[in-house]
């Protein structure tokens, strides 16, 4: 509906540079109800046009590649989301570099292959960075991330304190990562072995 609703007139690139925060949050709630193919699309037509921009585009340029790795990693398509990542590795330090994509990324790769381990130690180095710093509000994410890792290695302590953490409401693009966080946090839940993970 917000895409939709995004204003008319002026060039077709300024349209275009207009429309990329709402292309941006329907990908992320798209990857959220399974529409993975729709979601990744929506994100990269948005980052083809955002790179063509100034200075003012940067900044959603990172957004949305955040976008279309969620995309890919929520579908299962962990060959491709690995391969956004390395893109944005190479790439020159950027906001995504800074504020620790890459080490959530990873974290979220090595869960995905089963590296406990090297999940939870790239998912508390991520979580480290995003607490001093969160630009994307994905904080939540990748302590969601930090929680599973560390309930699957028996450290449940540890990882209820980052369920708690990862449930905390926070405002903006966040919000449209609360089903990934619900997730993430549930199935941490179920390696605690909680009573009410079926409720």
């Amino acid at each position: 509906a917000a895409a939709e609703a995004a204003p008319e007139g002026g060039s077709r690139m300024q349209l275009e540079w207009m429309r990329s925060q709402t292309d941006l949050v329907s990908s992320l709630i798209l990857s959220q109800r399974g529409r993975f193919s729709e979601a990744f699309e929506a994100a990269d037509r948005a980052h083809a046009f955002a790179v063509l921009g100034g200075r003012v585009e940067r900044f959603i340029i990172d957004q949305l590649t955040l976008a279309m790795f969620v995309a890919r990693w929520a579908s299962g398509s962990l060959l491709a989301a690995s391969e956004i990542m390395e893109q944005v590795r190479s790439r020159p330090l950027g906001l995504l570099q800074s504020t620790g994509f890459v080490e959530g990324a990873s974290a979220v790769l090595a869960i995905g292959e089963g590296r406990w381990r090297d999940a939870a130690l790239q998912a508390e180095r991520a979580v480290a960075r995003y607490t001093r710093c969160d630009p994307f509000g994905v904080l939540a994410v990748f302590t969601g991330v930090l929680a599973s890792a560390q309930a699957a290695l028996g450290d449940r302590a540890a990882s209820r304190r980052s369920v708690l953490a990862a449930e905390i409401a926070r405002p903006g693009t966040a919000q449209t990562l609360r089903g990934v966080v619900r997730i993430l946090t549930l199935e941490a839940r179920h390696w605690n072995g909680e009573f009410d993970v079926v409720d």
